[in-house]
C-alpha cells in the first residue's frame, strides 16, 4: 500500500539510546533585521541537559539555510564539549534527509551538507534523526532567543531559565 511506504514520523523528544548524548538544533530566520538565531541543546540519556548554546548570524539566511548552520554549529558546539558519539537532531527533514544521504541535498545548502558531513569524522559515532517541531521546542526557544543577545551565550550544566517550561513537557 502507497500510505505505508511514509516514514512515521518522530513527534516528541525522545531520550538517546545506548548512552549516547543528543544534540538537538533549530534554526530562526529575523527577516525584518537581515539576521538569523541558531540553537544547540546536549542532553544526556535521561534527558538532562548537558550544554545548550545560542548564536545570532548577521547575515540574511533562508529556513532552508539557517537549519543547515544549525546542524553545523551543533555539531561543532558536541565537540567542543567534548562528545565522540552522539545524534544530531532538528526538525528540518530536508537537511536530515541530505546528511543520512537518503535524498540529495538542496542546492542552496550543498556546501554546507558536505561541510558537516566531512566534520563528522572527528568523531567515532555521529547519527543523524528528525524530529517534528513540537518535539524540538528548547532548540527552536535557543534559536529564537538569538534575537536578544549581541554573538552567542552557552550555558553549561545548567538550563536557561526561558526553557525550563519546554523542557518538561
Amino acid at each position: 500500500l502507497p500510505w505505508m511506504s511514509e516514514p512515521v514520523l518522530q513527534q516528541s523528544w525522545l531520550p538517546p539510546f545506548d548512552q549516547l548524548y543528543k544534540v538537538n538544533v533549530d534554526g530562526a530566520v529575523f527577516k525584518a533585521r537581515n539576521e538569523s538565531g541558531v540553537g544547540a541543546i546536549v542532553r544526556d540519556a535521561n534527558g538532562l541537559v548537558v550544554a545548550a548554546l545560542t548564536k545570532k548570524i548577521h547575515a540574511p539566511l533562508g529556513h532552508l539555510e539557517v537549519e543547515a548552520k544549525a546542524f553545523e554549529l551543533g555539531l561543532e558546539f558536541a565537540k567542543d564539549v567534548g562528545l565522540q558519539e552522539f545524534i544530531l537532531e532538528g526538525d528540518s527533514l530536508n537537511v536530515v534527509r541530505a546528511l543520512q544521504g537518503l535524498s540529495l541535498s538542496p542546492v542552496s545548502v550543498m556546501p554546507s551538507i558536505y561541510g558537516i558531513q566531512s566534520s563528522t569524522h572527528d568523531v567515532r559515532k555521529v547519527l543523524f534523526s528528525h524530529v517534528c517541531r513540537n518535539g524540538n521546542k528548547p532548540a527552536h526557544l535557543l534559536a529564537k532567543h538569538a534575537i536578544s543577545i549581541v554573538d552567542f551565550v552557552g550555558w553549561m550544566e545548567e538550563n536557561p531559565c526561558f526553557l525550563e517550561q519546554a523542557l518538561h513537557h
